[in-house]
């Protein structure tokens, strides 16, 4: 024990000392940001391919749309129904849309179960895709994948590059993992709730409005609350209210 400790290890006097000094270590309380407005910079809106056509797909569950043969074309008039109003009422500089790879990516690599628990989607869904990528090529309008990665990853690149060219970046996406990149140049723009007729900007202030922690706080509120849609476990006894309070009070999963 003596080779392994010193008696300073035991000091109690010296311990007390430091818990001091980690009290005094947690981050105050953050002020009240200003609610987001968009400059007059070139904007880049990058569309979450899957997400709004599952979003779109299901949206018309319970009363599909279907063509004149019988065929559910909820996903593909869904789709498109958006990106419309996003250029007829945004004006974006730039559009491109990111679209996830087929097959297991660097994710399932490093953690198998990844993504395990989730059913395969309904056949009437795959059947849309094929021609939504058709429509986008007519369109002119750019979709983007690579394989081994997810929309979520090529979202990321598109926005870090954009910043670093003085272009803000909109992502369009109902995903709250995304949250992590909305900054002074990176926003979400999330498709409306029920009974709302708008879609909702949010940059950092609306973040912490909405979560109760800032953008960069929202991978240490993933890590500890998990995410079963994605099959990844979180801290055992934690939930939202939680989360956000450990997060609010310590500042990071380091600080806690």
């Amino acid at each position: 024990m003596d080779e392994l400790f010193s008696q300073q290890d035991f000091d109690q006097e010296k311990l007390k000392e430091e818990a001091k000094e980690q009290v005094l270590s947690v981050p105050p309380k953050q002020e009240k940001l200003e609610p987001t407005v968009l400059g007059e910079s070139k904007k880049l809106y990058i569309i979450d391919g899957y997400g709004l056509i599952y979003r779109s797909f299901y949206g018309f569950f319970a009363n599909p749309i279907r063509d004149t043969q019988g065929k559910n074309i909820s996903a593909v008039y869904g789709f498109f129904s958006t990106i419309l109003k996003l250029i007829r009422e945004y004006h974006p500089t730039y559009l491109v849309v990111a679209m996830d790879s087929m097959g297991p990516t660097f994710r399932h690599t490093m953690y198998e179960p990844y993504k395990a628990n989730r059913d395969a989607a309904p056949e009437e869904l795959h059947e849309q895709v094929p021609v939504i990528r058709r429509l986008l090529e007519a369109l002119r309008i750019p979709s983007i994948e690579m394989q081994g990665f997810e929309a979520d990853d090529i979202i990321a690149t598109l926005s870090d590059e954009a910043t670093r060219h003085q272009i803000d970046t909109i992502m369009f996406t109902g995903d709250k993992d995304l949250l992590q990149l909305v900054d002074e140049h990176t926003f979400a723009l999330r498709p409306a709730k029920k009974n709302e007729k708008f879609y909702r900007l949010l940059g950092k202030a609306e973040v912490a409005e909405e979560y109760g922690i800032l953008p960069e706080q929202i991978v240490d509120y993933l890590s500890l609350l998990g995410d079963s849609s994605d099959n990844i476990p979180g801290v055992k006894g934690i939930g939202e209210k939680g989360a956000v309070k450990l997060l609010q009070q310590f500042g990071s999963l380091d600080g806690i």
